[in-house]
């Protein structure tokens, strides 16, 4: 979907490791929406921006009711819950 493709970001913080959060545009799509929507992404926890959070929460209710992506899987674990598991960090 974006490589080699010119993208805007539009960011409004950062992470509990310091990485920046953005959405991702490219034009006038929504690269979060759209992964989260597909069942490609999860919503972390974490992010606290309602304007930002509500639109990826009714996407990832709609992939899961759906069973989209990841939602296919019988038991899919988030990353966060994994990297705790195996005693990971995100980076």
């Amino acid at each position: 979907l974006l490589l080699e493709k010119q993208v805007q970001l539009d960011t409004y913080g950062k992470d509990r490791e310091g990485s920046q959060w953005s959405v991702v545009w490219l034009g006038d799509i929504n690269v979060n929406l759209t992964l989260v929507k597909e069942g490609l992404a999860w919503v972390d926890p974490a992010l606290k921006v309602s304007n930002v959070r509500a639109a990826l929460e009714v996407a990832a209710r709609q992939a899961r009711v759906g069973k989209y992506g990841l939602w296919a899987l019988p038991d899919p674990e988030p990353p966060w819950e994994y990297r705790k598991r195996n005693h990971l960090t995100s980076k």
